[in-house]
């Protein structure tokens, strides 16, 4: 009996440094990054980018509501030019 724990500790104690270290390599990029701090750091990209987008669709509605102010207002200049001129 006293063999077999004896076995079983040895045995135990090669297996957990290699499950360890295959643990931290694979919690882990290529280039040795943790995979959370990349994950979190994408996170925070595509926030990003998602307010950029929503910034630029402001922008293009602002410049259509001028667009559609100004051509009745061009209209209105013109007919009161021409109505001065009489």
């Amino acid at each position: 009996m006293l063999q077999f724990v004896a076995g079983f500790v040895v045995a135990l104690l090669a297996v957990v440094p290699a499950v360890v270290l295959f643990l931290r390599k694979k919690s882990r990029t290529k280039n040795g990054t943790p995979r959370r701090a990349v994950l979190e750091r994408d996170k925070i990209q595509r926030s990003k980018n998602g307010h950029l987008k929503e910034l630029e669709e402001l922008g293009r509605l602002t410049g259509e509501l001028a667009h559609e102010i100004k051509n009745p207002l061009s209209t209105i200049k013109i007919n009161l030019k021409l109505t001065a001129e009489e």
